[in-house]
């Protein structure tokens, strides 16, 4: 998660708004990965329903 927020941070200082975008997207590509890991500890049984709602 912490890739997230440094690649957002690194966008922000980049001089030209494209590659703040290009930054930002890749972030973007970074949550959904860590969404569908997420899904596959529960789905494994590595993590319960109560874990999940919290």
């Amino acid at each position: 998660m912490n890739g997230v927020g440094a690649n957002i941070a690194e966008g922000y200082g980049r001089y030209h708004y494209q590659e703040n975008i290009q930054f930002c997207r890749h972030s973007r590509g970074s949550i959904c990965e860590l969404i569908d890991d997420f899904n596959e500890c529960f789905d494994e049984g590595y993590i319960d329903e109560e874990y999940e709602m919290k």
